[in-house]
């Protein structure tokens, strides 16, 4: 299977050219995402290290509660590096998965689906007539008796 038929299976209207509305609102919806995510701790972070702040927003905490906070804020200042310092590493690892090892790997039997399509179109010549008369027409009315069953290609693929 080639990239670029993977990639016609795999595709984000995000990242394909146009599409600028969409880009737009999935950009502000994952700003406003992060915002959400980080300003609890920026908040934490203001009130702890800018007391005179914290008087002027009338928010009054006990001094016994700073050191711990400081330690939970540079705990999870640590962590959430390593969180994005895993999903860079997960995220190229992956992007060099997808080009070296998907691109060239066969997803589907060729063999069986050379022979499915073979049948499919025996069953269509059979119906409607060989595939050059069928692409001469602009219009075709189908006869009822010529309508396709439910299990026309199941029926095919167990001759």
């Amino acid at each position: 299977m080639s990239h670029k038929s993977f990639s016609d299976l795999a595709q984000d209207d995000y990242f394909t050219s146009g599409n600028w509305h969409l880009k737009i609102r999935q950009t502000i919806i994952a700003i406003i995402g992060w915002l959400g995510v980080i300003s609890p701790f920026i908040g934490v972070y203001i009130i702890l290290h800018f007391p005179q702040i914290a008087q002027k927003a009338h928010i009054k905490y006990y001094s016994d509660i700073i050191l711990p906070m400081k330690f939970l804020i540079e705990f999870f200042i640590i962590i959430f590096i390593i969180i994005i310092i895993t999903y860079l590493f997960l995220t190229v690892h992956n992007n060099r998965h997808f080009a070296f090892v998907w691109t060239k790997h066969r997803v589907v039997d060729q063999k069986r689906r050379m022979r499915h399509e073979k049948l499919i179109e025996q069953g269509w010549t059979e119906k409607f007539g060989d595939l050059k008369q069928r692409q001469q027409y602009n219009f075709y009315s189908v006869k009822p008796e010529q309508n396709l069953e439910n299990d026309f290609a199941q029926r095919l693929f167990k001759k």
